[in-house]
């Protein structure tokens, strides 16, 4: 009996190890874009920088915006529009981007930086699904995609 119950909590703890990964709720294209402070197209100019040489949230790409962006909450606060920050790898919900491709990109405007994440980022490369090329000419009511607590936001930084 001793056996099975040592066993059981050897497996138990082996799959609470495994479970150290980035893990996300599947969410549509529109509400990525509501939920995203910018939405645009952009040319990476760089391989993954990562300054401190640590697996860490402060890695980024160089980029160039091409165009205007489609979306952008809180352009003001963002210091360097040259580069966008993810984690430095999968695991940590990092995203990968290869040097010279272009990419739609979205995600977050955390402090003064641009930060995109596997879970709640669009990252296309810029040959774009049918629905992804919608969102430019027609965005979506994010109100009622959203819900509340978006409307709340829109109302702050308006």
């Amino acid at each position: 009996m001793e056996v099975k119950l040592l066993f059981g909590c050897f497996v138990l703890a082996t799959l609470c190890h495994l479970g150290d990964s980035c893990s996300c709720l599947p969410a549509s294209i529109q509400k990525k874009y509501c939920d995203s402070d910018f939405v645009m197209k952009v040319r990476v100019k760089s391989t993954l920088q990562n300054p401190s040489g640590q697996q860490d949230f402060n890695d980024y790409y160089k980029i160039k915006i091409l165009g205007s962006p489609w979306k952008f909450v809180d352009k003001k606060d963002v210091v360097d529009l040259k580069r966008v920050y993810t984690a430095s790898n999968g695991a940590m919900c990092g995203v990968y981007l290869q040097k010279g491709k272009k990419y739609l990109i979205s995600g977050s405007v955390g402090g003064d930086k641009m930060r995109i994440n596997l879970c709640g980022s669009i990252v296309e490369k810029t040959r774009l699904s049918s629905s992804t090329k919608k969102l430019k000419s027609r965005p979506p009511n994010c109100a009622v995609i959203s819900g509340p607590t978006k409307i709340r936001r829109a109302r702050r930084t308006a």
